[in-house]
Formats: C-alpha cells, structure tokens, sequence
C-alpha cells in the first residue's frame, strides 16, 4: 500500500491543510459543562426563555440577524445540542489525504486526539480553547502536536518546532471553523450570524449564513435545509506569501452520530478552487480518558531547530 508518499518532506503542508479542512482542531485541558438548555451559552440575538431555552422566531420573523441566530441554534442541536457543547475530547481515526494540482501527493493512516479548553464568558481576543495530537503512519511513530503554545514535529530525533507561518495558518483556520465556531466561540463580543437565505449546494438546498467577527472575518456558512449540519463553508483568507487574498473551501459530509453527538466522517478542503486535502474517518469517540501531557512535549525531549519560513 502506497502510505506517507513524500510524508516528511510534505509534513508541514499537510498539516496546514488540514487544519483548513477542520480536522486539526487545537484544544485545551478541561471541559465546561453545560448540560441543560438554560445553561447554552448566549450571542447577539439568542435570548433564553423558562421553557424553551434559545428563544424561537415567531412566524414571519425574517429579519437576517435573527434568522441567522435561529438557524446557528438548530445547527449545534442537530450537532448535539448540549452533548456536542459538552465534548470535552476526540479521538479520529481514518486516513488523510494530501493534493497537489488535483493529484494526490501524499497519504497516511492517521489518528487526531483533539481536547477542548473550557470557554470563558466573555472570551477574550487571546483565547485559543483547543489542543490537538496528530499520530500518522502504521507505526504510529510521526506525531504532529498543536497547543496555545505553538506547533511541533515529533520524531525519534526529537522534537522540531513547525514555522510561525504554519502554526499562524493552522490558527487561523480553526478559529473559523463553524465547528470549533459553535463549540468555542459563541460567547465571543462581536460575534454575530446573518442570514442569506436558501440556495444550492452539490444538488441540495442549503440554507446560507454569515458569521462575523471583530477581526474582519467573513465565513459564510451552508447548512443542510433537511438536516440542519454544516455542509460547507468559505472564507477569503490573506495569503502572506504570495500577497493576496486566497478562497478557502470546507465541505463536511457522511455525519455520524456517537452517543448524542453528531460529526462529519468526510472533510476536505479547497484552496483557490483546487482540492488540497481530504480526510476520511473510519471511526470517531468521544469523552474519552486521554493521557496525561499527550498535547505537550515530553519531559528532556531534544528540542531541534526552528525550520526557516
């Protein structure tokens, strides 16, 4: 079998693509626990109420901001509602694809261990609630780790830290993820959802809502009109090196469901119209007991130099 073609030499690339993708999520130590409607967290628009929680529209409520409010809360129910807002940990396993000009330029085994930190409220602009272990290859022995600190290549010669660039890229696309969006970040100020309405995506109608931040972000979501999950979304994201805004497209699929807790098996990702990655998950849990310091590095591990960006 053809595995990890390119594997060291495209490490980096791969794991920024991922991270686009929404699989490489960083998380933290503990979980927030919110396990009752009343306790779901508010933004914007969403006001609770004695009996319902989030408040509902009224009919014929079609105002954009309240309708995008709307459909973000039937997101994260259809995502789990307080079991997915209560996920502290994950554990993915599958294989991950790398593409280069629409061809495939790399492939491994993978396993991505992903922890959550718990949300503050009201969160501030340096929060970055998530922590991730990636393990590729059959021997399981090239390991990537992301936390707030910063990102690491991990090998038997020692750990090697991964370039500003690619731990800035990494960032950046989890913190839009709609995912890592609606687990982490809506008690975030100035966050807020603005409806656009029905269209169509891959042959299905989707309803589409804006997400805007304070720091100019502009991730317009896709949710399914018959499920209410997240199918796709898009951003314009500024590329440093070539100097120009860049299009990024995620597309979430084949969902299934863990316990109460509903997750996409299929992830892949565009850069400019072109695909760059894919991850296929054969299998997902959920709240499981995670070693202790498996999202830092070991005790005396050899620190290697930085490579240049």
């Amino acid at each position: 079998e053809r595995e990890g073609v390119g594997r060291q030499e495209a490490m980096a690339q791969a794991v920024v693509a991922a991270a686009h993708a929404g699989v490489l999520q960083l998380q933290g130590l503990l979980a927030v626990q919110r396990e009752d409607p009343q306790d779901w967290p508010r933004v914007g628009l969403f006001q609770r109420t004695p009996a319902h929680g989030l408040r509902e529209l009224e009919p014929g409520d079609d105002r954009p901001q309240q309708r995008g409010q709307d459909l973000m809360q039937q997101a994260i129910r259809a995502l789990g509602g307080p079991a997915f807002l209560n996920m502290r940990n994950r554990l993915e396993e599958g294989r991950a694809y790398q593409f280069y000009r629409e061809r495939l330029s790399g492939l491994a085994i993978a396993r991505f261990y992903t922890q959550y930190a718990p949300t503050p409220n009201p969160i501030p602009d340096s929060f970055y609630g998530i922590a991730e272990r990636q393990v590729y290859g059959k021997k399981q022995d090239d390991v990537v780790i992301f936390n707030p600190d910063g990102g690491w290549e991990v090998t038997f010669r020692g750990a090697r830290p991964l370039t500003d660039d690619t731990v800035a890229k990494h960032k950046d696309a989890t913190i839009a993820n709609i995912l890592y969006i609606l687990r982490q970040r809506l008690h975030e100020p100035g966050l807020s959802f603005e409806a656009r309405g029905v269209d169509v995506v891959d042959n299905r109608r989707v309803e589409a809502v804006d997400v805007f931040d304070n720091a100019n972000r502009t991730i317009t979501v896709y949710l399914s009109a018959d499920t209410m999950l997240p199918v796709m979304q898009r951003y314009m994201r500024f590329d440093s090196f070539y100097k120009e805004k860049i299009e990024e497209v995620t597309r979430f699929s084949k969902y299934k469901t863990e316990g109460e807790i509903s997750w996409p098996m299929d992830v892949g990702r565009e850069h400019d119209g072109e695909k760059v990655y894919q991850m296929f998950s054969e299998s997902y849990k959920v709240n499981g007991n995670f070693a202790d310091g498996m999202f830092k590095l070991p005790p005396g591990l050899k620190l290697l130099d930085k490579p240049k960006s």
